[in-house]
């Protein structure tokens, strides 16, 4: 492994303020639509309750319900990192 200069780091340089926001609006933009596509799918799930067990119904609407109220805490998550950046 070759030596490195005295004042080279391997830790990598600190980002730029601008290309994190980006990233954190890329972020938010992804998280916002699997929001949205989740809620029509939880929507969508009642078109075939008729066809499923009640558990599995119940069990289905749970699980739909944890993914959106993950994805809204990640979002808000977001939002602050957001807000953090823009008072630096």
């Amino acid at each position: 492994m070759p030596d490195l200069p005295a004042n080279s780091s391997s830790a990598p340089a600190a980002a730029d303020p601008w290309e994190s926001d980006t990233l954190l609006r890329e972020a938010r933009a992804k998280a916002q639509r699997l929001i949205d596509s989740l809620m029509a799918q939880s929507r969508d799930m009642d078109r075939f309750a008729a066809t499923l067990a009640p558990d599995r119904v119940e069990a289905g609407r749970r699980a739909f319900a944890d993914a959106i109220e993950s994805t809204r805490l990640t979002l808000a998550g977001i939002d602050r990192a957001l807000e953090l950046s823009r008072s630096d």
